[in-house]
This record gives structure tokens, sequence and C-alpha cells, in this order.
């Protein structure tokens, strides 16, 4: 879905109630290609998120944790919580009917002082600030991350000033978990980060196949269909593969992926501009690996031979494409001298294994993982992408990871929040799909002649021809 943040502020929202008052109207009308997965949350829920209404709530936490009467009312809670406790704990004795009355009626006054108290305090501050936080509307997407911009950001993280990559104060950003972020940097703990790009997108690499009769069909590596130009139809690879069991006599790769796009070069830059003014740091997954698990499962049908064949081409075209990947990474590193960072793919085979060995603790059992997981026959892959995301505290042993990706990977990230407990804090910093030049779709979706890949011309994108 091709729309705004402005659009979307006006359907669903007086966008002079939201937080989104002063975000610039550059990043308001950027252009964004999200699903309709979205919902609207108040002030108070969203209060660690946005920095106008964390001042408000930090304000107001000020105040009751300095006025001396709910003070007191608070130090005599927590007497009674633990008398409670005491006598719960002393063998063979039991609370009488009598003794429980009494409590459960000072914790009810007391309870009723502190409301009062609060909503006293509540309508001071609502006085200074002239409004009432908890009115305040926001946005969020997928019940994960919240629509953003880089401005309410800076204030939040004032270091945020010194990036690099100033292109990425004029998008709308997606966030989540900031509170965590604060709080690993007031306790100076270490920051891990991840993110980068996909391997390759639509129109880029393809699978093409021809039966004994002459029919020849030709796939989309990236969706699994005849996704191509002017080809409508749905049938997917392994469905070819069922409709002539034994007709395939001749399978072959193409691999027209013609450099790196705008959106997967700047996936790298982010990462590492965002890294520097953190600390942190980096690991780029790289998921060939991925794809070959996700290759292997749609091809499980074919012949033995042929697979095998198609195979080994696949891995070939796929260690190219992250062959180019890795001479963009040297380059961007080299900006950034001070920066330790990582690259996990299919033939950095230490790391991988111990990717594998680091997340298997979070898979065994884990009842999660089989739900989102146990419908798809290419769960090897989805898994990785859910876990990648972790690599960070697998290879690094940092508990706090900020994810810098596309918004894309929302579900990704939390679904590896949920996996890993408490073991593990994913901060989500996500930025938008980029949209190409046909003005419809994303780079990722669009046809080899809008790709923009870096130093190409238009007239040499490449492409299936």
């Amino acid at each position: 879905m091709l729309t705004d943040i402005r659009s979307i502020l006006c359907d669903r929202m007086e966008p002079e109630q939201s937080v989104y008052r002063e975000m610039p109207g550059k990043v308001l009308d950027y252009p964004i290609t999200i699903g309709n997965f979205l919902q609207e949350k108040n002030g108070e829920d969203s209060a660690e998120q946005f920095a106008e209404l964390l001042e408000y709530k930090s304000r107001l936490k000020n105040v009751l944790e300095n006025d001396p009467e709910y003070i007191r009312i608070n130090r005599i809670s927590e007497q009674l919580g633990r008398w409670l406790k005491r006598k719960k704990n002393e063998a063979g004795e039991g609370f009488t009917q009598e003794e429980m009355a009494i409590f459960k009626q000072k914790r009810k006054r007391l309870q009723k002082q502190k409301r009062e108290i609060r909503r006293e305090k509540e309508e001071e501050i609502c006085g200074i600030y002239g409004y009432d936080y908890r009115e305040i509307r926001t946005m969020m997407y997928k019940n994960t991350v919240y629509f953003s911009w880089f401005y309410d950001l800076q204030k939040m993280f004032p270091q945020l000033a010194k990036i690099k990559t100033g292109d990425i104060r004029e998008i709308p950003l997606f966030v989540s978990h900031l509170e965590q972020l604060r709080k690993a940097l007031a306790q100076k703990e270490p920051i891990g980060l991840v993110g980068g790009p996909c391997l390759f997108g639509v129109d880029e690499v393809f699978l093409e196949m021809t039966t004994d009769n002459g029919e020849r069909a030709v796939f989309d590596c990236s969706c699994d269909r005849r996704c191509l130009v002017g080809n409508d139809e749905k049938e997917t690879i392994e469905e070819f593969i069922e409709r002539h069991p034994e007709k395939i006599e001749a399978v072959r790769i193409r691999n027209c992926k013609k450099g790196v796009t705008r959106q997967e070069y700047d996936s790298i830059r982010y990462l590492f501009s965002v890294a520097e003014v953190f600390d942190g740091k980096i690991v780029i997954p790289l998921p060939d690996l991925s794809y070959f698990k996700y290759m292997e499962a749609i091809l499980q049908n074919l012949e033995e031979t042929l697979r095998e064949k198609v195979m080994e081409e696949f891995r070939e075209e796929c260690y190219r494409i992250t062959d180019h990947y890795l001479d963009v990474i040297r380059h961007v590193a080299e900006d950034y001298p001070k920066l330790s960072y990582l690259v996990v793919h299919d033939r950095e085979v230490k790391l991988r294994e111990l990717f594998y060995e680091k997340r298997r603790p979070y898979l065994e059992g884990s009842t999660y993982m089989q739900k989102i997981t146990g419908r798809d026959t290419r769960k090897e892959a989805v898994v990785d992408y859910i876990t990648m995301l972790a690599l960070p505290y697998y290879l690094y042993g940092t508990r706090y990871v900020v994810q810098v990706d596309s918004v894309d990977e929302t579900d990704s990230g939390r679904k590896c929040n949920k996996i890993h407990g408490e073991d593990m804090e994913l901060i989500q910093l996500l930025y938008p799909e980029y949209l190409s030049r046909d003005g419809k779709n994303t780079i990722y979706r669009t046809t080899a002649g809008y790709k923009d890949y870096i130093g190409q011309p238009a007239g040499e994108q490449g492409g299936m021809k």
C-alpha cells in the first residue's frame, strides 16, 4: 500500500492532537509502502518512545516522588507488604478473618489516597503543558513499532546530532523499545547493532526449467513464482515440478543482478553511522545460507541429479552477490576505522557454526517457534531470518541490540524479542523501503530497469531478457 504518514494521520486522528505536530513536512509526505496493520495508541502507552511525552511523564513522576504525603503513603504500603509476607512465612500461623479485613481496608484507603494525590499532580502538570499527555495520539505499525522521526529521537539521544548520514534526517523512522536503549546507555552497557541488505530482490535472479517437450518456464527466485514483467501466472516452482514430475530435463540459474541498489548501499551506511554514534559493535548477516535452505526446500521434489546441479549453480551465483556486498562493506567500513564489525555468511564457517550453536537453546522445545514455522516448508530459512537479529548477542555477548533495518523486518524483530525473553533486548530503528523511479513499487519489488544500481546507467540495469 503506497501512502504517506500525513494521509494516515488525517484518516485516523486529528493531526494537531497527535505527537506528530512537529514532524517536518518532508517526513510527513515521504512515500512509504506499508500494509494496513496500524493501531492508534494514547500518550500514556507510548510515552517512552517520544521526547515530548517522555518529558511530561518524567516530570509527573518526579513531582510524585518528591511529594511528602505520597512518600509517606508509599512507606506505609511497603510496611504493610512486609507484614503480609512475614505472616505468610510464619509456620502454622494464618490470618484471622478480622486481620484480613483490617488489612484490606488499610490497603484500599491507601490506594485511594494515592489516586487522589496523583490526580491532583496530573492537573498541575496539565496546567503547565496546556494538555493531558494521555490524550495525545500516536500511531503504531504491526503492534510493534511507532511512527517516528529523527529530530524527536535526537532530543532523547543528543549524540545522534553527530551522525554522518544526514539523509536519515529526512525520512520517516519506525521505533520500538527506546527505553531499553536509554537504560543501556545509562548503565554504560555495550551495545550491538544488526542489519544490512537482503541478498537480492525481484527481477534479479531467475530459475529456468525446460521439459522434454520443449516447454520453458522462468521463475523469479525472490518470490518462487513467475512474477516476471507482464506475466500474471501464480504457479510456483514447486507446483511446476509437481505438474511435470518426470519431464523436466534441464534447469539453470540466471543471475541478472548488476550491482548494489541505493537501498542496499544505505542499509550498510546507516548501520555503521548509528553504530558510531553509540560506540556499538556491528554484525551484518548476508543471508546466502538462508537462501540455500529456501531453494533446497522448494526443489525437494526435483530429480536428484538435476537438483544437485541447480543448487551448485545457485550457490555459485549467490556467492558472487555476497562477494560484491563484502566489497561494499569494506568500502563503507573505511570511514569508520574505530568500529568492530563481523559479517556472517555461508563461507564464514566458524561464525556460521557459532551462530547455530548459540541459538540452539532458544529453538529446542520452543512452542512459539513451532507455532510460527510449523506450517512452512521453508521453516529453516524463516528461523534464520528471526534469529539472525540476535547475532550481536550470540557473537559479542551484547545484551542490548539495535536493529537498523527496513520496516519490512518489523515482524522478525518482534519474534526475535519474543523467543529470547529477558536474555536480550532488541531495540528497533527501522526505515522505509525506498520507492523506485517507477513511482509505484519499492526498489526491492520493481523491475530491473528501475533498480537504481549504484554506478549503473538506467539503460544498463539488467533483468531477464
